[in-house]
């Protein structure tokens, strides 16, 4: 059986027998706390935070450093439930979406305007799953070297 991958715009086909060179990515996010919230209505929830996966970030000086992409999920689930929420995996990503600006102060009391939030995107069982491999295992002729 082959697979037909799409690389730098270009098809590749391999044989399954190679699958091992090949990584299927599942983005995972961790339950990492619940708090519990109470609405403008007067409505108590618990808001569960995630975190993604760690990233090499470089700052404009050159500086490496790592980061953890934070979001939050508005739950009507009781306290109980998530209690056993916490440190369990959840498919999909943290990714970065546009908003209405508003004001943040940072820790060395500069006010900064920001337009993006960081929301959880599920991933359903029925979306792509992404494939990474390197290009240079792939021969001419469509069989892995």
């Amino acid at each position: 059986m082959k697979v037909k991958v799409i690389a730098g715009g270009s098809y590749h086909f391999f044989s399954l027998f190679n699958w091992e060179k090949y990584q299927k990515i599942i983005e995972m996010v961790t339950v990492k706390k619940y708090e519990k919230r109470t609405s403008q209505s007067g409505n108590e929830y618990f808001l569960l935070t995630v975190e993604g996966n760690i990233e090499f970030k470089t700052t404009e000086n050159g500086s490496t450093f790592i980061n953890r992409k934070k979001a939050y999920i508005a739950t009507m689930l009781d306290e109980e439930s998530c209690k056993q929420l916490v440190g369990m995996q959840l498919k999909g990503d943290i990714q970065k979406v546009e908003c209405e600006p508003y004001q943040i102060q940072k820790a060395n009391g500069e006010i900064k305007t920001l337009n993006h939030r960081y929301q959880f995107i599920p991933q359903n069982e029925s979306d792509p799953i992404r494939i990474e491999a390197k290009m240079e295992t792939f021969s001419e002729n469509g069989v892995p070297s």
